[in-house]
């Protein structure tokens, strides 16, 4: 049996972390924009993995950030 691997949120452009969760990340591409005050708000990065709509679990809309490589602490 093939085990598949999908593309990780966290090495995306895409990705914004959360200062106390992973659970509380952001994903930039799939915004909405709160018209009671005014501001562009990004789905929760589970959430749009979870979404077959959106990126789904096979991550549809990935793209690796190269810049985070570069920053790794190895």
């Amino acid at each position: 049996m093939q085990r598949l691997v999908y593309p990780m949120c966290e090495l995306c452009i895409h990705y914004r972390k959360s200062a106390s969760s992973n659970a509380l990340s952001r994903c930039s591409k799939f915004t909405y924009l709160d018209l009671r005050w005014d501001n562009k708000e990004y789905d929760y990065a589970d959430y749009a993995r979870r979404t077959e709509s959106k990126c789904g679990k096979e991550g549809r809309f990935y793209q690796r950030d190269i810049r985070r490589d570069l920053t790794k602490d190895d």
